[in-house]
């Protein structure tokens, strides 16, 4: 009579065991990567295929490239919602691009025009606050631009604050302090270059302003996502800076 034997210390239910397959490992997802490579160093530098499309699809005779930068955006003069895009400053216009769909080899197929403006009514760069994105404040000659106070208006069912009458802010958030200081830097380094002799005004919170902007929001909103809400729902500046006086 044939016996099955068993190596010493080891039962047959630890044997059967071992002996089993193990199950199949869960794929990896599938990371979606874009052909199109972004610099989020100097901003100054495209992706060929970006650049050729808008040299091709944007820019005029003589319009050169000064910077570009991905993000998300926001038109003052609009009542739409962050959206996914591309500001393209060039020494004569500055265009709002929307990302309406996968980023292929093509970007004719998925960059759409949203809004352009005249670079000379380029009235000042606002650092937005927590560091989280730039707007860029229009103005026509006759009307001043309007204040943005350092948020977002029209986002969250917010009235938009837009004139009509000539003033517009385009707002770029990159939700990275390094990144919006890089881009504000370099944007009013080729503007003096290309555009203007002057340097462009930039207005920026202090800390202490930010401290006291971001007590102010917790205590309206303990549970939310500051990055998001810092510049969302700051609104003690609505009316004015009449808070930020306080400080002094």
């Amino acid at each position: 009579k044939s016996q099955t034997s068993t190596p010493l210390g080891a039962s047959p239910l630890t044997l059967a065991t071992a002996i089993q397959p193990k199950p199949a490992a869960s794929p990896e997802p599938v990371e979606q990567i874009s052909p199109i490579s972004w610099n989020y160093s100097d901003y100054t530098m495209a992706d060929h295929r970006v650049q050729l499309y808008c040299e091709l699809s944007l820019f005029r005779e003589e319009e050169d490239l000064l910077l570009l930068a991905k993000g998300s955006l926001h038109l003052r003069s609009t009542s739409s919602s962050l959206w996914e895009g591309v500001l393209v400053v060039t020494n004569k216009r500055i265009y709002a691009l929307r990302i309406t769909g996968k980023e292929t080899e093509e970007p004719g197929d998925w960059l759409e025009l949203r809004s352009s403006a005249n670079v000379q009514k380029l009235s000042r760069l606002v650092g937005l606050v927590g560091g989280q994105g730039v707007g860029l404040e229009l103005q026509s000659n006759s009307k001043p631009a309007q204040p943005s106070f350092y948020r977002l208006p029209g986002v969250a069912g917010y009235s938009s604050g837009y004139s009509g009458e000539g003033t517009d802010c385009y707002y770029l958030v990159m939700g990275d302090r390094g990144r919006v200081d890089r881009m504000m830097d370099q944007l009013v380094e080729r503007l003096q270059e290309a555009v203007r002799s002057t340097p462009i005004p930039v207005t920026r919170l202090s800390q202490d302003e930010e401290a006291v902007i971001s007590a102010q929001v917790a205590r309206v909103s303990p549970e939310a996502e500051p990055r998001v809400e810092l510049f969302q729902m700051a609104r003690m500046l609505e009316d004015g800076a009449g808070h930020l006086s306080n400080l002094a």
